[in-house]
């Protein structure tokens, strides 16, 4: 379940709309936390047992014992890499003061270049 909540707090943190959002948690978080291909490897695996629990394709320790298994590994780590993203998100908004992260995209030309035609 703390997966389950962290992954509902880093999607109102980290996304808008619904398509690509491990893209979109992926590249938001080290935009705010800094880059790490650790770490996007990470929250990739995050996303994957993520949409397994949510879609019934992975037993939990609720209804069986997985502390023998690989896969206990992979949750525990996913679990751990999902609230360690919510509370480092929490303290840089508190230390900065902010109230909510707000993602833009924008496009800057080289001088001198011409823009690609449609």
């Amino acid at each position: 379940m703390a997966l389950f909540w962290s992954m509902v707090a880093i999607e109102s943190l980290f996304t808008s709309g619904e398509q690509g959002l491990t893209q979109q948690v992926r590249e938001r978080t080290q935009l705010l936390l800094g880059r790490s291909k650790r770490a996007a490897k990470m929250i990739t695996t995050m996303y994957n047992i993520r949409s397994k629990f949510v879609h019934g394709k992975l037993d939990f320790a609720g209804a069986h014992d997985l502390s023998d298994t690989d896969t206990n590994d992979e949750v525990d780590q996913a679990v751990d890499t999902a609230v360690a993203i919510v509370i480092a998100t929490l303290q840089i908004m508190i230390e900065r003061g902010w109230s909510g992260i707000r993602f833009a995209t924008t496009m800057e030309g080289i001088p001198g270049s011409t823009p690609p035609t449609a």
